[in-house]
């Protein structure tokens, strides 16, 4: 299968479970507290740790790595890919960087998303 597939359909299906996620823990954890989205992020950060640290060790094939990293964990939380990022400019010595990055992310984010809510408000 190309590539372009693996990520396609990984991306789908994680996209779905992140869906069945807050569904679920929206009824049985009734908050206003978004726990779907903290508990997506969470795993994802985890899994995305277990997998990469496998392949590594060339346990996993680029196809099964596409298929996981990039597309189900891309489409079940970015989160996961930010924190990964992170996570490597720290291991090579890049903390600067990484410093960097978790303030255009955080900060830029809240702030792209504070202006968005404001323009879609002008309309």
């Amino acid at each position: 299968m190309p590539n372009v597939l693996w990520v396609f359909v990984g991306g789908g299906l994680g996209a779905v479970c992140r869906y069945l996620i807050t569904l679920l823990l929206g009824v049985l954890v009734p908050s206003n507290l978004s726990w779907g989205t903290i508990v997506a992020n969470l795993l994802g950060c985890f899994l995305i740790g277990v997998i990469f640290a496998l392949t590594f060790r060339n346990m996993v094939p680029l196809g099964v790595k596409l298929f996981l990293m990039t597309g189900f964990l891309g489409g079940f939380t970015t989160f996961s890919s930010y924190a990964l990022d992170g996570i490597n400019l720290m291991l090579h010595n890049e903390t600067p960087k990484m410093l960097v990055s978790m303030l255009l992310n955080n900060l830029g984010g809240f702030g792209l998303t504070l202006l968005g809510l404001w323009l879609g408000k002008q309309f």
